[in-house]
């Protein structure tokens, strides 16, 4: 997570938009498959399936919201209300 979250400002000096928040995935190899599943007799495995459930989520939102900068025309014709 610190190496994520140093990144950052890095990022953000150089004009860029981080979205969403890094997700931390601590001691991930037990809780995951071969194939990528969620391994559910893993302790951790309700804390990743959920964590990575929001993330997908902040993405989706994100993606279907793509930035316009400010006096654009794209971004004078989207309105704050959700779809």
């Amino acid at each position: 997570m610190l190496a994520a979250a140093s990144l950052v400002p890095i990022l953000q000096m150089r004009k860029m938009i981080v979205l969403p928040t890094p997700t931390l995935l601590w001691s991930a190899d037990p809780c995951f498959d071969e194939n990528g599943s969620i391994n559910s007799a893993s302790e951790n495995s309700q804390h990743f399936a959920r964590r990575l459930y929001e993330t997908m989520h902040d993405i989706g939102f994100f993606k279907e919201r793509p930035y316009q900068p400010l006096g654009s025309d794209t971004a004078a014709n989207q309105t704050l209300t959700p779809k």
